[in-house]
């Protein structure tokens, strides 16, 4: 792992005081969604712009989800952002969360594809992944 001194304060796991990352999402309340919902890596499409849209398709219903509390210069040191548009950042994605209550799942893994640098990943362990590991800290 890279060493990224005092900063990895920062990006480090998760010490309890923290708020949690949300994706408040609509999933249907059955058997065969809950049994999907229990798997790490489930596929989805993730757009951050000035909100945080998560979009599930097949195997899930097709639903968009909303992260709240998130922490955009965050999720730009983890991934790289893109140049105009509406979206800073936005690509098939990877997630695993864990339901929290009624349409509300707290984001235990996420990584989002870059064409320039591969899988990125933004959240582990329930918190912001440090910087990309191609990138050095005082560059960014």
């Amino acid at each position: 792992m890279r060493n990224y001194g005092d900063s990895f304060q920062t990006y480090g796991r998760r010490s309890g005081t923290e708020t949690m990352i949300i994706l408040t999402a609509g999933f249907p309340d059955n058997l065969y969604t809950s049994r999907l919902l229990k798997f790490k890596k489930i596929p989805c499409f993730c757009r951050v712009g000035d909100e945080f849209e998560v979009e599930f398709t097949d195997p899930l219903v097709p639903i968009v989800g909303k992260v709240t509390d998130w922490d955009d210069a965050k999720v730009n040191l983890s991934v790289p952002t893109m140049v105009g548009g509406r979206y800073s950042q936005y690509g098939h994605s990877l997630i695993t969360m864990t339901k929290i209550g009624e349409d509300r799942y707290s984001i235990d893994e996420l990584s989002i594809f870059s064409r320039a640098l591969g899988w990125c990943e933004v959240i582990v362990e329930g918190d912001y992944a440090p910087p990309h590991e191609s990138w050095e800290v005082d560059d960014v």
